[in-house]
């Protein structure tokens, strides 16, 4: 009896040390998630991104198409265009004021919603975030796009370029808001592709 309590107690020993070590090599395997807060950290410290009302990152609000333009032109370090407003909607708000809208306008980056309406304070969706960055590349568009989520007709090859740039992750639905966590990543990921000259075809045209 005394026999089988020791072998039952060595390996009881044996896999309390073997455990630690499966563990750790299990772990190291794992892929990290993403740290967006850190990402806007630094996007906030080259002047890209800043905060919300409060101070903080707002990485669960949702971004207006007036701040995207305002963020398109500090990535690309466009010169902000100061002229008559090209939309109905815009003469007054402090994106055409401060030149982020007609400079990404001129640029063509960004583009109406409807006839002479920019929608400066509507949501970005996923699918108008993938155009203007997949645009802001210099990268064409896939003209066979082969996706799984909900998008509109005309963004579907920008989405797939997107995707396959890894300027964005899969999404059942990109007509969906985007978030600034999910912009802040798409951002981290364009500033890096146009630190090497090679990965795209530049920044539009001011």
């Amino acid at each position: 009896m005394n026999r089988l309590a020791a072998l039952l107690l060595s390996m009881i020993m044996t896999l309390m040390l073997l455990a630690p070590a499966a563990g750790w090599v299990e772990s190291e395997a794992a892929p990290a998630a993403p740290d967006a807060a850190k990402q806007f950290e630094a996007l906030r410290q080259k002047g890209i991104l800043d905060g919300v009302e409060d101070g903080s990152a707002g990485l669960h609000r949702q971004m207006t198409r007036a701040e995207l333009s305002a963020v398109l032109v500090r990535l690309l370090k466009l010169k902000p265009r100061s002229s008559a407003p090209s939309y109905e909607d815009t003469g007054s708000h402090w994106a055409h004021e401060q030149g982020y809208i007609e400079a990404v306008t001129a640029s063509k980056l960004m583009e109406g919603v409807a006839s002479r309406q920019f929608d400066p304070d509507g949501k970005v969706t996923l699918e108008q975030l993938a155009a203007t960055l997949v645009r802001a590349l210099g990268l064409p568009a896939e003209t066979d796009p082969q996706l799984t989520g909900k998008v509109s007709g005309w963004a579907a090859g920008f989405v797939a370029t997107a995707r396959n740039a890894k300027l964005l992750s899969e999404h059942p639905d990109y007509t969906q808001a985007a978030t600034r966590d999910i912009l802040t990543m798409a951002l981290t990921a364009a500033d890096a592709r146009l630190a090497v000259p090679a990965l795209s075809a530049g920044p539009a045209g001011d």
